[in-house]
């Protein structure tokens, strides 16, 4: 009699329902892990950083908490304050530099790895959750899918991006420990997760809060659940969850403002409330809604091609039952075949493209998927993967709702498609072949074809992040902060940007204000100076939040010594550049060309065409002066 999926013994399931006919020694598939992992590193070392794109921001704001600035307070913030404060105090323990990012981030990727590991490895076999984590690791994690950097776990365009994935998948992993486990520590471990992730970012607030929902009504309401009480678990995730909002907001308090303390804990919700930076070109690029029509037919002919890869997986199967005999060595052969099959019209299939039908998997998965945990109403042990598999399916389906229609692994999708590509992945390596067990020649050969279609994927992604990761020869700076990006020839703002510095370092003195318009905070902390400003970035989406007029109105009281104004490409946000037209900076960069006078023009007029240049600007009266420009 086949046996239930329980998550007591992963190898022993595998043999049964996949029909696995080799194994390797256990350490085996970490050590493929941890060896991929160094490669992957090596292969990409320092050139995962953007020189002036939003990286900046992310190094200079924990910069500047470690020399006594506190966010909201000096520093405007549109995130939570959790990551901030983390990378702060990795500053003031290991030293201020990129290379302490660098190496915490590489920590912090190991760890999440190894959850994520674990995680799959109870929910199928080693040989899936090695799988998971490859595609983890050589797709999302090191990699470069366009000219800007920025989007990967090593320098991520944002922290609060992936410190929130990390613990939302550290949560979801702990509550399925919990319901196996039945210790209460675990369930302090899940509170503390999920109330640091609501000091993250709000989509992954809200999608880890769907996947508690979902976990916990299905514990609840399966008859064969452990039969510990409810109440006290409940309420000490509560208890634990208010810790970490509690920290924060008892530390803000303590620097004297309340309105602080306050936004520290609920600040990086009232962009979202309001509605003003979501309601533009960028956002709505962002999650297809700019042109809803093609999204809709470019998500129809992925799903159909994602279809066609399952069929040949199906039908080939099917095929395989005209053959009694057949050696153990043969699914293999024809999984290797497939691979290379796929590899040469890896042109063809654009692969690219196949995370857009991810919502539509994961709208089918999260049903499915509940409905086999209350299939498995006799025995908890066995239903408890398919309630952390809902939980995980309902997350990920919440996590794709900032690019519905749009879905994809590059950019942004380096996170937000990630739950949702990992889930895939198991089930196609683990989950479809179980449903195949009565037939093992059949698991077999769907599962190493399954394993050829990842490898497949992984491949092309790889020669795709080498396409850009060649051309990146360029030393824009040495030492622990250095930064190899495009060379002159690619890339003429990084030259600009390394004369940029040394020009800045002599025309300023350390305690002297810095200001880059309209982003270029980078610029800022390779300098180590400071900006006197709240403002680090002048882009369409701040601007539109806070005013251009409290902007300049901060300018005007702070006076900075100098202004650097960089190229940047607007075109995402609708605007070709800062200060063209009256709704996007022309009364501050107005202000700017009376106030200052150029010293120095690196390359072609940052703000005229597509000028690639830099453009360094003093101050036109000393500091005792007082501007007569007035509003």
């Amino acid at each position: 009699m086949k046996k239930n999926m329980s998550n007591t013994d992963p190898e022993a399931i595998v043999s049964e329902t996949s029909g696995t006919s080799f194994h390797l020694p256990p350490w085996v598939y970490p050590l493929c892990i941890g060896v991929a992992f160094i490669i992957l590193a090596a292969w990409s070392w320092r050139k995962w950083t953007d020189p002036i794109i939003d990286m900046g921001r992310e190094l200079y704001v924990p910069w500047q908490i470690t020399q006594g600035k506190a966010l909201y307070r000096d520093i405007a913030s549109l995130y939570g304050p959790f990551s901030s404060y983390v990378n702060a105090f990795f500053f003031r323990l290991f030293g201020i530099s990129l290379f302490t990012i660098i190496l915490c981030n590489l920590a912090i990727l190991a760890g999440f790895t190894t959850v994520i590991f674990h995680f799959f490895r109870t929910m199928g076999d080693r040989i899936t959750a090695t799988a998971v984590c490859l595609v983890m690791l050589c797709i999302f994690s090191f990699s470069q899918y366009g000219p800007i950097s920025n989007y990967n776990f090593i320098t991520p365009y944002s922290h609060d991006a992936v410190h929130g994935l990390v613990l939302a998948v550290v949560l979801i992993y702990s509550l399925h420990l919990y319901g196996i486990t039945r210790k209460s520590w675990i369930v302090g471990i899940s509170g503390c997760c999920f109330g640091a992730v609501w000091l993250t970012k709000p989509e992954i607030a809200i999608a880890s809060a769907g996947a508690v929902i979902v976990w916990s009504v299905l514990f609840f309401l399966h008859p064969a659940r452990p039969k510990t009480p409810v109440l006290p678990a409940f309420l000490l995730f509560m208890i634990a969850g208010l810790l970490v909002p509690a920290a924060f907001f008892t530390g803000f308090a303590r620097q004297g403002n309340m309105g602080d303390a306050v936004r520290a804990i609920g600040g990086m919700w009232i962009p979202l409330l309001r509605g003003g930076m979501t309601n533009n070109v960028f956002f709505s690029t962002i999650s297809g809604l700019n042109n809803p029509d093609a999204n809709l037919w470019l998500l129809f002919l992925s799903t159909i091609k994602l279809g066609f890869i399952l069929f040949m997986l199906w039908i080939t199967g099917m095929l395989s039952q005209r053959f009694t005999r057949v050696p153990r060595w043969v699914p293999a052969l024809v999984g290797i075949l497939f691979y290379l099959a796929l590899f040469s019209i890896s042109s063809y299939v654009k692969w690219q493209e196949l995370a857009r039908p991810l919502p539509l998997l994961m709208m089918m998965c999260a049903p499915l998927f509940t409905v086999i945990f209350f299939r498995k109403k006799e025995d908890w042990n066995a239903a408890a993967p398919f309630a952390a598999i809902s939980a995980w399916a309902v997350f990920s389906l919440l996590m794709l709702a900032k690019m519905l229609l749009n879905a994809r692994i590059y950019q942004y999708g380096f996170t937000l498609a990630l739950p949702a590509t990992l889930i895939s992945v198991w089930a196609l390596v683990y989950f479809l072949p179980s449903l195949l067990s009565p037939w093992p020649l059949r698991a077999r050969l769907f599962k190493y074809m399954a394993v050829a279609v990842i490898a497949a994927g992984i491949t092309y992604h790889l020669q795709w992040s080498q396409r850009f990761y060649r051309l990146k020869t360029f030393n824009l700076t040495e030492g622990k902060d250095a930064i190899v990006t495009y060379s002159a020839a690619m890339f003429p703002l990084a030259p600009a940007e390394k004369e940029a510095l040394h020009v800045i370092g002599n025309l300023t003195a350390p305690g002297d204000g810095v200001v880059v318009i309209p982003e270029g905070a980078m610029i800022n902390y390779l300098s180590r100076r400071r900006n006197p400003t709240p403002y680090l970035n002048f882009l369409p989406p701040e601007m539109s939040y806070y005013g251009e007029s409290a902007m300049l109105g901060s300018m005007t009281a702070t006076c900075p010594e100098c202004i650097v104004l960089v190229r940047r490409n607007l075109k995402e946000f609708g605007e070709t550049n800062f200060g063209a037209t009256p709704r996007y900076g022309k009364q501050m960069l107005d202000w700017i060309n009376q106030e200052y006078v150029t010293v120095k023009l690196i390359g072609d007029e940052p703000f005229e065409n597509d000028g690639m240049g830099i453009k360094i600007m003093k101050r036109r009266l000393s500091s005792e002066g007082r501007s007569p420009f007035s509003f």
